[in-house]
């Protein structure tokens, strides 16, 4: 018994032993799967699993492979590969800016472009600045566009680079830049008594500055001048229609036009024009040989400017506007008031008069707005680049838009024209140029008579 009783037990618990080893359980013991799986379709979580094993790597197969593409730049349709030369061109010192515009392409299928870095960091060189810039991201097959301006300095050439950083391949893009500076613009003064003075420096030295008579308003009298490709013309008169006409602002030719007098005259799109007395249009292609148009039988016109493919010219109670120097295709009459003065700058016209007028139109002439400013007379508007400036001889306002004006400080100088952003003026009889928007003027000619009523810069070649 005592030899029995332990192989009883051993023989017991065999197949407990044999089961653990591994052989397949019983299926109402285990619940065992059921392996037919031609009718098992029903989603039970108990069925097996015949699809084959979610395959980690078929996810990465189908998607779109990184983009090996860099970022695209091109100026006015034209490819800028990275590493290529962009010259802004040319522009006299002091003068207007230069400006390109670059069109940025993220020419990836499914990724988006982010730009790195600050834009501070991104360009190089004096004078050269950016004045758009583009989104932080770029999503794919997106433009943008980045504005590039080159203001210049003195004569010389002028070296930038733009290092413009992104997430992509390729990064950075850069680009060597280049702007050449000329020479000054040569700047003639017209006034009283045939004066005239020419300068090749901005003021800091004079080539003449001379005078017929110092007996005020008679037919030696200028009232406006104006420069083109072919030189100056000056124009005025008492009781005639006089005007003048230098290739260099040295040597000048007398020219009569009959009776009347001749107010302003102004040049764009290779055309002079003269307005006057009687609302007469004068336009000129060579300074010789003259066409009429306009009518005489309106009223005198005393301002011209052009801009943006028109001349808007103003007068008494007219607003005209011209394209071809000929015929009206605006002849307003305004119950504003009388103006004397007209300038253009960044689409807008603004025509100042008498009692505080101002007048701006921003769809070429089509239609104005009047405000008035002050009681005094308006005697002089320019646009200095990036605002316009107005003085009365006792203040001096400035606006970016011709429609919010802003005293700039009381000042007795009167702003007569504008080279990029220098603004030329008279005071008291003497000559100024201001570089920081009217705030400080330099005193450039002294005092002296007869006094000077308008300046124009010539044209850069």
């Amino acid at each position: 018994m005592r030899l029995l009783l332990p192989l009883l037990l051993a023989c017991a618990g065999a197949p407990s032993e044999q089961k653990g080893a591994g052989d397949d359980p019983l299926p109402e013991e285990t619940g065992s799967p059921d392996t037919d799986t031609q009718g098992d379709t029903d989603g039970d979580t108990g069925a097996a699993d015949t699809d084959p094993p979610d395959d980690s790597d078929s996810a990465v197969d189908t998607a779109p492979p990184p983009c090996d593409q860099p970022l695209q730049v091109s100026v006015n349709t034209e490819a800028l590969p990275s590493g290529s030369h962009l010259d802004l061109g040319e522009t006299p010192a002091q003068a207007s800016p230069l400006h390109a515009t670059l069109t940025l392409t993220n020419p990836c299928a499914a990724d988006q472009l982010r730009f790195l870095g600050h834009p501070d960091d991104w360009l190089s060189g004096s004078g050269f600045a950016l004045d758009a810039l583009p989104p932080v991201y770029l999503e794919p097959g997106a433009s943008a566009e980045v504005g590039l301006t080159f203001t210049p300095g003195d004569p010389g050439i002028g070296a930038g680079a733009l290092s413009l950083p992104y997430d992509q391949v390729g990064s950075p893009y850069t680009l060597d830049l280049g702007a050449t500076v000329t020479d000054p613009l040569p700047l003639v003064f017209f006034g009283e008594g045939r004066r005239v003075a020419l300068t090749h420096d901005y003021g800091a030295t004079w080539d003449a500055d001379s005078y017929e008579t110092l007996e005020a308003h008679t037919n030696a009298l200028q009232r406006g001048g104006c420069a083109g490709d072919l030189g100056w013309l000056a124009v005025g008169g008492s009781d005639q229609r006089n005007f003048w006409t230098s290739a260099d602002g040295l040597t000048w030719t007398a020219h009569n036009d009959g009776n009347g007098w001749i107010a302003d005259c102004a040049f764009g799109d290779g055309l002079y024009l003269m307005v006057g007395s009687g609302g007469v249009l004068r336009r000129s292609e060579d300074l010789s040989t003259w066409e009429s148009g306009g009518s005489g039988a309106g009223s005198s016109l005393r301002a011209v400017a052009y801009g943006d493919g028109v001349f808007v010219a103003v007068g008494h109670d007219r607003r005209a506007v011209t394209a071809d120097g000929l015929t009206f295709t605006e002849d307003q009459t305004s119950s504003a008031g009388e103006t004397d003065r007209v300038a253009f700058g960044d689409g807008t016209f603004v025509a100042v008069g008498g009692d505080g007028l101002i007048e701006t139109t921003l769809d070429l002439g089509l239609t104005w707005t009047a405000q008035t400013l002050g009681a005094g007379t308006w005697q002089g508007v320019v646009w200095a680049g990036d605002r316009f400036l107005i003085g009365n001889g006792a203040e001096l306002y400035d606006s970016v838009d011709g429609v919010r004006w802003s005293l700039v400080n009381a000042s007795t100088i009167v702003p007569l024209t504008a080279v990029g952003q220098m603004a030329f003026g008279v005071g008291s009889g003497a000559v100024y140029r201001s570089d920081d928007g009217g705030f400080t003027w330099t005193e450039l000619l002294p005092a002296a008579a007869p006094g000077f009523l308008d300046a124009a810069p010539g044209v850069a070649p």
